[in-house]
């Protein structure tokens, strides 16, 4: 259940930022937030490279599709599963289970997440940051409101 609602804040957090993102910028329209179509759209229209510019995009986007497995396929691994994440250990038939410390894991690589698209779009529209130390995911959300109204 943990992991289903962490990943509900990652694409929580893309509905809503890139729905403001669209409002303001109707040339950078972005509709669906599957990670990997995601990916490839952050790339053509901002040139942000999430695979460069995010240190855990592999562990990110394992965490993405393993919560298919686990609301979809009673958390069985299916051919699916390693078409779209060619790195895991896992082979089809086995089962995933998330422990405390792969939770701890998965929040940390969407608070990473969040901070890259965060900066990296602040800096696509110069507008000014906070050091990385200093953010965490509740500034990211007191702040949200404030920097998004900065955006030309």
């Amino acid at each position: 259940m943990a992991h289903t609602f962490l990943i509900t804040l990652y694409e929580g957090f893309c509905k809503e930022f890139f729905r403001e993102l669209n409002s303001i910028d109707n040339t950078k329209n972005i509709k669906k937030f599957n990670i990997d179509k995601l990916k490839s759209w952050l790339k053509k229209e901002l040139n942000i490279n999430l695979e460069s510019s995010l240190t855990s995009w592999n562990d990110l986007k394992e965490s993405y599709y393993r919560r298919h497995l686990i609301i979809h396929c009673n958390s069985i691994v299916d051919a699916k599963f390693i078409q779209n994440v060619p790195t895991t250990i896992f082979k089809p038939g086995d089962e995933v289970v998330n422990d405390i410390t792969y939770l701890e894991k998965c929040a940390r690589n969407i608070i990473d997440f969040i901070n890259v698209i965060f900066n990296e779009i602040a800096n696509i529209y110069q507008i000014p940051t906070y050091s990385s130390s200093s953010m965490d995911y509740k500034k990211i959300l007191a702040e949200y409101g404030d920097l998004i109204k900065r955006i030309p």
